[in-house]
C-alpha cells in the first residue's frame, strides 16, 4: 500500500502521521489536520462523540447547541453569599493640648513705684509665649504621628480591600461556574469521552449505560470518522497501524491489543459499507442495531487475526513501542540504554532499550503500560472545585495554571512515576543479578547504567512538574522534540509542544510488519560479558 497512517487513538485527542511511501527511497511524512467549526486547522482531533437532537452524529469539533439532551433532577443552587467588607478601626485624631491662659494686663498709668511691678508683669508674658511655643511643637508632633498612622492605614486598608474585592470576585467566578455545572448536569448532554478507556476495559470515567452507550461502538464510530477524514486527502489505499496502552508478553496486553483490533477492524467494515456522508446521515439507533449484528459476525476469537490484518490492512502496536521507534528511527540519540515515557490521559506507557552501534534496531528490555495519567489530574480538580470532568477538560489549558492544578501534578509525577520508577528497577536488579561476572562485563554494565536519559513524550510531557528522572539510573531528562526524531521530508510545519504530543503517532506511521518482542534479560547483558581480548566485547552500550 502506498501510505501508513500512524493512528494515535487518544483518550482526550486523536493525532495522526502519514508515512507516503509511493517513493521507497524518498519517504515523506505528513501530521494531518483536522479542520475545527470555524475551518482552523488542527494536528489534534478532540476525541468527543456528539448525539444530535435528530440523532444523528458529530465528531471532535461539536457545536454543543445541537447536542441532544436529557433533563435531570439536580441539587438547588444556594445563593451567592460572601462576607462583607468590614474595615479596621480608623485612627482617632489626637485632641491638641490647648494654650495656658494668658496673663492678664491692667490698663492704667504706672508711676516709678510700680516699675518692679510691670518688670514682673513682662517675665510672665515671656514664659507664657515660651509655653505657648512647647504646646506648638507638642501638637505639631501629634498630628505628624497622627498623619502618618493614617497614611499607614489607609494603605493597608487598600491592601485588605483588594484583597477581599480579589477573593470575593474568585469565589463569584467558582459560584457562576458551579451554577453552570448544575445547569448543565440539569440538560445533560449526550457527550461522550473517555470512550476509549473505557472500550479497553477502564470503565472509571464511563457514566452512561454500556448497554445502551456501548463504548465500544463509541470508539468503532470515532474510529470510522478519522479514517473518512483521512480518505479524503489520501484515498482508501492505506495500512493503518493503531496506537494501544500495551504491556508485552503478559495475558492482559494481549487481551487489549485483541480490542484494538476489534474495533479498528469494525471501523473499516463501517467505512467500506457507506461513504462519509451517508454515515453523518446516520442515526445512532440504527447504528446501534448495524453494531450489534456486525460485531458477532467479526470477532478476532473466531477469525484468524493474521488474515484479518492482511484483509483489512490494520495493525496494532504498543504505544511506548511506538514512541521508541520515533526516538530510534534516524539514530540521533545516544547508545546505551534509555526510557521513554510517554504520558497520556489514561495510561502512561514506557519502553526501556538500548541502542548499539553494530545493531539497526533497538534492543527493547521492556513495554509496559501503567494505569493512570492526565485523567487523575482532571479528576483531582473535580473533586476540589466541584465542576465535571467534561466541562474542566474544556478548559483544561487555563485550569491546569492554578495552584490546585499544580498540586495535582506534583501529585501525579510523585505517585505514578515513582510506581514506573519501581518497575525499571526491578528489572535492573535482575540485570546486575544476571551480570556476576568481575572485571570489563560488570564496569561496562555500571557504565551503560550512569546518568542514562529519560525521554517524555505525550499530553502529559508537556508539563515540566512530570518530567522528573527515574529511578537512580535515569537522570539526563529529556522532552521528545523534533531534533531527537529528525523526521526526514516532513512535509508539515510543526513546533514545540506539538512535536512531544504527535512523537507516537509519527512512530505508528513507520511500517511495522513485525512481531515485537522484549529481549530477554540474559541476552541484552550478553555483550558486557566478555573479556578484553574477546572480539565480541567491543559492543558495548556505554556511549
Amino acid at each position: 500500500m502506498s501510505f501508513t497512517v500512524g493512528l494515535d487513538f487518544g483518550t482526550h485527542q486523536t493525532k495522526v502521521c502519514v508515512e507516503d511511501s509511493r517513493n521507497p527511497l524518498l519517504k515523506r511524512y505528513t501530521f494531518f489536520q483536522f479542520k475545527d467549526l470555524k475551518g482552523k486547522c488542527s494536528f489534534v482531533l478532540p476525541s468527543i462523540v456528539q448525539i444530535n437532537k435528530d440523532d444523528t452524529l458529530s465528531f471532535g469539533f461539536v457545536e454543543e447547541a445541537k447536542a441532544k439532551v436529557s433533563e435531570r433532577d439536580v441539587e438547588e443552587l444556594i445563593p451567592f453569599n460572601f462576607p462583607d467588607y468590614e474595615p479596621t478601626t480608623r485612627p482617632v485624631k489626637p485632641t491638641l493640648k490647648p494654650y495656658p491662659s494668658a496673663p492678664q494686663r491692667e490698663r492704667r498709668s504706672f508711676s516709678l513705684s510700680d516699675l518692679a511691678s510691670l518688670i514682673g508683669r513682662d517675665r510672665e508674658s515671656i514664659e507664657y509665649k515660651l509655653r505657648c511655643k512647647q504646646i506648638d511643637e507638642i501638637n505639631l508632633d501629634l498630628e505628624k504621628n497622627f498623619n502618618s498612622n493614617i497614611k499607614e492605614y489607609e494603605e493597608q486598608e487598600q491592601k485588605r480591600r483588594s484583597k477581599w474585592e480579589q477573593e470575593r470576585e474568585e469565589a463569584l467566578c467558582c459560584y457562576q461556574e458551579k451554577a453552570k455545572e448544575i445547569e448543565s448536569r440539569r440538560f445533560a448532554p449526550y457527550r461522550f469521552r473517555y470512550f476509549k478507556t473505557a472500550a479497553l476495559g477502564d470503565n472509571s470515567y464511563w457514566d452512561f449505560d454500556p448497554q445502551e452507550y456501548n463504548p465500544r461502538l463509541i470508539s468503532v464510530l470515532y474510529l470510522a470518522y478519522v479514517l473518512y477524514q483521512i480518505e479524503e486527502d489520501f484515498g482508501s489505499d492505506t495500512y493503518v497501524q493503531m496506537g494501544v496502552p500495551q504491556s508485552l508478553g503478559t495475558p492482559e496486553g494481549e487481551q487489549i491489543a485483541e480490542s484494538g483490533y476489534c474495533l479498528l477492524i469494525l471501523a473499516r467494515v463501517l467505512t467500506e459499507k457507506w461513504t462519509k456522508s451517508e454515515f453523518l446521515k446516520l442515526t445512532y439507533p440504527h447504528l446501534l442495531r448495524w453494531y450489534l449484528i456486525t460485531s458477532k459476525k467479526n470477532t478476532i476469537k473466531s477469525l484468524d487475526i493474521q488474515k484479518l490484518k492482511n484483509d483489512y490492512g490494520v495493525n496494532m502496536l504498543p504505544e511506548a513501542y511506538a514512541g521508541l521507534v520515533a526516538l530510534t528511527a534516524q539514530k540521533r540519540i545516544p547508545n546505551g540504554f534509555s526510557l521513554l515515557v510517554d504520558i497520556g490521559g489514561g495510561t502512561t506507557d514506557i519502553a526501556l532499550f538500548t541502542l548499539a552501534n553494530d545493531r539497526r534496531a533497538p534492543d527493547i528490555a521492556m513495554v509496559v503500560s501503567v494505569k493512570g495519567g492526565l485523567n487523575s489530574v482532571i479528576h483531582r480538580i473535580s473533586d476540589e472545585s466541584g465542576l465535571s470532568m467534561d466541562r474542566i477538560q474544556k478548559s483544561f489549558a487555563n485550569l491546569i495554571k492554578l495552584p490546585s492544578s499544580k498540586n495535582a501534578l506534583e501529585l501525579l509525577s510523585g505517585t505514578l512515576l515513582e510506581s514506573v520508577g519501581v518497575i525499571v528497577n526491578e528489572l535492573i536488579a535482575k540485570l546486575r543479578a544476571l551480570n556476576n561476572s568481575t572485571g570489563p562485563g560488570k564496569e561496562a554494565l555500571v557504565r551503560a547504567l550512569r546518568s542514562r536519559p529519560v525521554y517524555y513524550c505525550g499530553g502529559g510531557g508537556v508539563y515540566t512538574d512530570l518530567r522528573i528522572p527515574i529511578s537512580e539510573y535515569f537522570s539526563d531528562v529529556r522532552q521528545v522534540s523534533l531534533n531527537e526524531m529528525s523526521i526526514q521530508n516532513l512535509s508539515s510545519n510543526v513546533s514545540s509542544p506539538y512535536d512531544t504530543i504527535l512523537a507516537v503517532s509519527y512512530g505508528l506511521s513507520i511500517l511495522n510488519d513485525l512481531k515485537v518482542e522484549c529481549t530477554s534479560p540474559e541476552d541484552l547483558i550478553k555483550p558486557l560479558k566478555g573479556n578484553e581480548g574477546d572480539r565480541n566485547f567491543t559492543r558495548d552500550y556505554s556511549d
